[in-house]
């Protein structure tokens, strides 16, 4: 992929696949650097790009500089849903919090029922009112969100207990002993 960047520098996808795999890997600096090079590029998302770079200072425990670039993000784009689950994740709410009214609107625009629903009340709503307070509500928000979330799959104990056996049929002992010794032994991915 770095090659390939070498050669074509705004190559838009490779950059974000890039960017994907070192995020992937743990090396948060190395995506801090690549993410200045997306931010120039013409015809990127800036409202994903924001979302991103607060991923990356959120696992860097950097949640001012996170939050921030949630905020951005959503004033970008109202209804982008993963924005409102980061941020209730590293915002303390208070009552009053002028941010819950932005929750709350957006519940209203929706259509139900939809997948984003159910991530909407199972999550945000639930970690919003529970830090304010508002418990009953808040398990209320929790109970429709699970009941919309469980029609949307079929769990199935014997279809994993197949696959795992699948997997302990291939994996044996010796294989993992004739694998020892390959990889890449740091802990970054580097792709060249």
């Amino acid at each position: 992929m770095r090659q390939t960047l070498s050669i074509i520098p705004n190559f838009i996808d490779a950059r974000k696949n890039l960017v994907r795999l070192l995020y992937l890997k743990g090396c948060m600096k190395e995506v801090l650097e690549e993410m200045k090079v997306v931010f120039i590029l013409k015809g990127v998302n800036k409202s994903v790009n924001y979302f991103c770079l607060g991923n990356t200072f959120a696992a860097l425990g950097k949640k001012d500089e996170a939050f921030d670039c949630y905020i951005k993000a959503l004033n970008l784009a109202l209804d982008y849903i993963p924005v409102y689950r980061q941020i209730s994740l590293i915002h303390r709410f208070k009552e009053g919090d002028k941010l819950c009214n932005r929750f709350f609107d957006l519940e209203k625009r929706l259509p139900e029922p939809l997948a984003l629903i159910s991530r909407l009340k199972d999550i945000l709503l639930f970690t919003n009112f529970t830090k304010i307070l508002e418990i009953i509500k808040s398990f209320s928000y929790l109970k429709q969100g699970c009941d919309l979330k469980r029609t949307l799959f079929n769990f199935s104990i014997e279809v994993i207990e197949r696959n795992t056996e699948k997997v302990m049929k291939i994996f044996t002992e010796k294989v993992v002993e004739l694998s020892k010794g390959y990889g890449c032994s740091s802990k970054c991915l580097y792709l060249f």
